[in-house]
């Protein structure tokens, strides 16, 4: 049965009795009426003193209970904790090879800073790389591993091998710095061999301390040739850096750039743009030019003869024409 409040216990009976539900009222129905029920404030506790109270020293107060424990009793927009609806959370989705990586880039940051080739990466890989139980060893993906293959080679020994995740992580890792110190060695000694060869390398712009050295040792040097006593030594380092001086523009125009003559308005130099005239022969105005090439050039050029028009034929003589018969 629903428990009610109890101010509602009398309108309820009333309610009941009207529809003749109950027939007769109850004993403690006049007593109700005569005194009822008085209204409290919600979640609120009126304060009685029990008899023994005096003996443990402490009122009992349902507020100065809350107060000492929680801070502060129980209001109407107080939520408590175990009537709020839990919301539906979706389970986190990991995977172990997401904790390799993880773990692969927190103990070797620099490799993600290392500079990678995605042109060449589709062109130079393997098509089929060695998989499955005949991968037992990293070096077989090359002597030079890439980080996803060490990676991809310890979720192999985690999951195919049977191997526990940080002792494939450890087997992984120990395979991958044995080749790439061998890698290392390996430059190393060619770059020495290539020295030793007469080979120059250009420096690496990384490379500050070597630069500061440089800086340092010409700085000494300088120093120590303005201190010598030597004459010829001093005379060839003066201290003072040679300055390019800059071009000075005048208004003075070389007497060789000025045209000797009178003002033309640029006539003359138009003049010099233009083609030169014809060669003429003597006898250009007589009828036969004199000389043998001469005469051909002078030869007047003959028009070639008008085409020859088509006959016209009627339709006898088409016919006689096509078959062959006269």
């Amino acid at each position: 049965m629903v428990r009610k409040i109890p101010t509602q216990v009398p309108q309820q009976m009333s309610r009941m009795l009207e529809s003749k539900l109950v027939q007769q009222p109850p004993t403690w129905w006049g007593a109700v009426l005569a005194n009822p029920p008085p209204v409290l404030p919600p979640r609120q506790v009126t304060p009685r003193n029990r008899p023994d109270a005096t003996l443990k020293q402490y009122p009992d107060l349902e507020e100065a209970h809350f107060a000492q424990h929680h801070g502060r009793p129980h209001s109407k927009n107080h939520k408590q904790k175990h009537l709020k609806e839990i919301k539906p959370k979706p389970v986190q989705i990991s995977y172990a090879i997401d904790k390799i990586r993880r773990q692969f880039f927190a103990d070797f940051p620099f490799e993600a800073l290392r500079p990678t080739s995605i042109s060449e990466g589709i062109d130079i890989a393997d098509e089929n790389p060695v998989q499955g139980k005949n991968w037992t060893k990293l070096v077989q993906r090359g002597r030079y591993p890439t980080v996803e293959d060490t990676i991809q080679f310890a979720q192999k020994l985690h999951a195919e091998d049977g191997m526990a995740l940080q002792l494939a992580y450890d087997e992984a890792v120990s395979q991958f710095c044995q080749l790439r110190a061998h890698h290392e060695m390996a430059s190393q000694a060619a770059e020495t061999e290539a020295r030793h060869y007469g080979a120059h390398f250009k420096r690496d712009e990384s490379d500050l301390q070597t630069r500061t050295f440089d800086k340092e040792r010409s700085a000494l040097a300088r120093t120590a040739i303005e201190q010598s006593d030597d004459p010829n030594a001093a005379a060839g380092n003066t201290g003072l850096k040679w300055i390019r001086k800059p071009k000075v523009w005048a208004s003075d125009v070389p007497a060789g750039t000025i045209p000797v003559g009178e003002f033309t308005g640029a006539k003359t130099y138009v003049a010099k743009w233009s083609l030169p005239a014809p060669a003429r022969w003597a006898g250009a105005n007589t009828e036969e030019p004199k000389g043998e090439l001469l005469k051909l050039l002078g030869r007047k050029a003959r028009a070639p003869p008008p085409p020859k028009a088509d006959g016209e034929m009627d339709d006898a003589q088409l016919l006689a024409a096509i078959t062959g018969k006269q």
